[in-house]
C-alpha cells in the first residue's frame, strides 16, 4: 500500500466532456501518482458521459457518476460522497491545472493543523483574447495573536484567493465530520460559503492556531468566457451577489473587536466593489451596465480598470 496520502479530484461536467478528457490526460500525468479522479456529469446534453466512461474504462483512477442536471453544487456534492481521499481539489472541467499542481499544493501540509492550502491562477479571458496572472503577491503570514477571523478578514481585503474553491486542497475529514456541503439553492458564489464554512468549521476541528498556507505559482489555469461557463451568465445580477455579500457579512461576525469591524467593512466593501468590476469588465452596452451596476460605483470600477491597463 502506498505511503502517500490519497487526493481525491472532484470534476463537475456539463457538456464540456471534450475539454475533460484533456484535463484527465493532464492529472493522470501529475507528477503525484497517489489520486483518484470522480467526473460527475451533470445531466449533459451531448456526449460528454458517453466520452468520459469510454475513458474511464481503460484508466483505472477514473470514476465518472452521472445524475440528472440538478447544477455545479449538486455534482460537487456527489462528489464529495464518493470521495475517499484524505484530501480533496476541485477542479473545473474546461480548466486546466500543471502536472505539479497536486504535489505542490500537498507539500503545504507538512506543518501542523494546515487546514487549507492554494495556489495562484493563470487567468486566461478566453473571448477577448487577454491572459495574466493573479493572486502572485504574498500575502503574510498569520500574526502570532492574530485571530482566524482577523488573517481571513486581511486575507480578503487584500485580493480575492480565498473566494473559489478552485485552486484549492481541502481535508476530507473536516468536511465530512462537520457535514459540509454546497449550497444548491445558489447559482452564483455558492463556492465562496464553502470556503468560508470550511474554515468557520476547522476553527471549531482546530480552535488552536489551524493555518492556511498559498502557493505563489500560477498552478491553476482558469478559462473564463467558456460557453458553458455559468459564472458569464449570473455575475451581473446584484441580487446573485447580495445573497453572498449578506452570507460574507453574517460570516464575519464570529470575530469580536475593533480591528475585525474595521476589516469586515473593507472586506464588504470590497465585494461591492467586485461586483461592479464584473459589470464594467463585461461585453454589454454602456446602458445594459448601468441597469446592473449602481452608475457611481460603475464609474470607479471602469477608472480601475484603465489605471489597471
Amino acid at each position: 500500500m502506498s505511503k502517500t496520502p490519497l487526493v481525491s479530484v472532484i470534476i463537475p461536467v456539463f457538456n464540456t466532456g471534450k475539454d475533460c478528457l484533456k484535463l484527465l490526460d493532464r492529472l493522470l500525468n501529475s507528477t503525484y501518482k497517489n489520486i483518484e479522479i470522480i467526473c460527475v456529469d451533470d445531466g449533459s446534453s451531448d456526449d460528454s458521459y458517453k466520452e468520459l466512461n469510454n475513458y474511464a474504462k481503460k484508466h483505472s483512477q477514473v470514476i465518472v457518476e452521472k445524475q440528472k442536471n440538478q447544477g455545479v453544487s449538486a455534482a460537487r456534492n456527489t462528489g464529495i460522497s464518493l470521495a475517499k481521499g484524505k484530501y480533496i481539489s476541485f477542479i473545473d472541467s474546461d480548466d486546466l491545472v500543471t502536472t505539479d499542481f497536486i504535489e505542490k499544493l500537498l507539500k503545504e501540509f507538512s506543518g501542523d493543523n494546515i487546514i487549507l492550502a492554494s495556489v495562484a491562477i493563470h487567468y486566461n479571458r478566453l473571448k477577448l483574447g487577454e491572459a495574466h496572472d493573479i493572486f502572485m503577491t504574498k500575502v503574510r503570514q498569520q500574526k502570532k495573536n492574530e485571530s482566524l477571523w482577523e488573517y481571513i478578514l486581511y486575507v480578503m481585503r487584500k485580493d480575492g484567493r480565498l473566494y473559489g474553491v478552485i485552486t484549492k486542497l481541502f481535508r476530507r475529514d473536516i468536511i465530512v465530520e462537520k457535514k459540509l456541503e454546497f449550497d444548491t439553492s445558489m447559482n452564483f458564489a455558492e463556492d465562496t460559503k464553502f470556503v468560508l464554512d470550511y474554515i468557520a468549521a476547522a476553527q471549531a476541528y482546530y480552535p488552536e492556531n489551524c493555518k492556511i498556507r498559498f502557493v505563489y505559482e500560477p498552478l491553476y489555469l482558469y478559462n473564463y468566457g467558456t460557453e458553458t461557463s455559468t459564472v458569464a451568465k449570473s455575475s451581473l445580477k446584484w441580487e446573485n451577489w447580495k445573497k453572498s455579500y449578506d452570507d460574507l457579512k453574517q460570516w464575519s461576525k464570529n470575530g469580536r473587536g475593533k480591528k475585525i469591524a474595521i476589516r469586515r467593512r473593507l472586506v464588504l466593501m470590497r465585494w461591492r466593489i467586485s461586483h461592479a468590476l464584473a459589470v464594467a469588465r463585461s461585453n454589454i452596452s454602456k446602458s445594459e451596465k448601468r441597469k446592473y451596476a449602481n452608475p457611481v460605483e460603475l464609474f470607479f470600477a471602469s477608472l480601475l480598470l484603465k489605471v489597471r491597463k
